[in-house]
């Protein structure tokens, strides 16, 4: 039910005990995102991402150049977001990185137009080598990116755990120098709980859905990552229907507590015309 939902920021802050760092209204063609032009064109996409930047890297947890986006499940738009947040970069002239470790989906590399056999960070983990070579690894977007894109090598579960996290931890610590920003699109956490291991490096940046995320979710997540002492998120509110954004900014919705504990199932099956990652 629609109730169960993320809907406003009132429920965020219930759970989290603080704001988001702002909303991304709806995109309905991610294909869009490979336009060079396409935030300078869309005036309001563009003050929403200006806010978000600024209140992500002014608040940021640690002094790291690196920022993990996150999601609990997948479709909830983090693939956009890492995106978003690369295009403002650049438009700043900020030297950027991305790095796809959704090692399934490789919604990030497929965007960008990476090969599906180009070697990336998976083929990185798993070898021996000690030092990163980057002309074997990183690779030119189209439209300009840098992009360590997933790879094609490995088992998911032997791409995760302590000793993957510490050689990721040392990799985007070296290329950090090379770097203003680097924006590493992850693995939805729901499916690889693990992928918190790399969050104490990071910052690190939760998405949530309008109408879409669910709260309880939220919840659970927000609890896991404190057991694990690791900083608080930024959150973004996202895919907000233009048509509603006026609705959305009016509400004075206060969130009942008991319809939090409701302990949906998550569903994957939306059907959704666009391709969120």
């Amino acid at each position: 039910a629609i109730k169960y939902k993320i809907q406003f920021n009132s429920q965020i802050k219930d759970i989290c005990g603080y704001d988001n760092s702002g909303i991304i209204t709806n995109i309905k063609i991610t294909q869009k995102l490979i336009n060079k032009n396409f935030l300078k064109e869309d005036k309001i996409l563009l003050d929403h991402i200006k806010k978000i930047f600024k209140n992500i890297k002014k608040n940021k947890s640690l002094k790291s150049k690196v920022y993990s986006i996150l999601s609990i499940s997948s479709a909830e738009g983090k693939t956009v977001v890492t995106m978003l947040l690369a295009s403002y970069a650049k438009m700043l002239s900020k030297k950027v990185l991305l790095i796809d470790m959704d090692y399934k989906k490789k919604s990030l590399s497929n965007l960008l137009g990476i090969k599906s056999d180009t070697p990336g960070l998976s083929n990185y983990l798993l070898s021996k080598e000690t030092r990163f070579n980057y002309s074997k690894y990183v690779s030119k977007s189209k439209i300009g990116y840098d992009i360590l894109s997933a790879g094609n090598s490995g088992d998911i579960n032997d791409l995760i755990g302590t000793s993957k996290s510490k050689k990721i931890e040392n990799l985007v610590k070296n290329l950090s120098k090379k770097y203003d920003y680097i924006f590493c699109d992850t693995m939805p956490i729901l499916y690889q709980s693990e992928i918190l291991s790399i969050l104490s490096f990071t910052n690190n940046v939760l998405i949530a859905r309008h109408n879409y995320t669910s709260v309880s979710l939220i919840r659970a997540t927000m609890h896991d990552i404190r057991k694990n002492e690791l900083k608080n998120p930024h959150i973004i509110l996202n895919d907000i229907d233009i048509q509603s954004l006026r609705i959305f900014r009016l509400s004075q919705f206060e969130f009942n507590k008991s319809e939090s504990s409701y302990d949906d199932t998550y569903g994957y099956g939306y059907g959704y015309g666009y391709g969120y990652g």
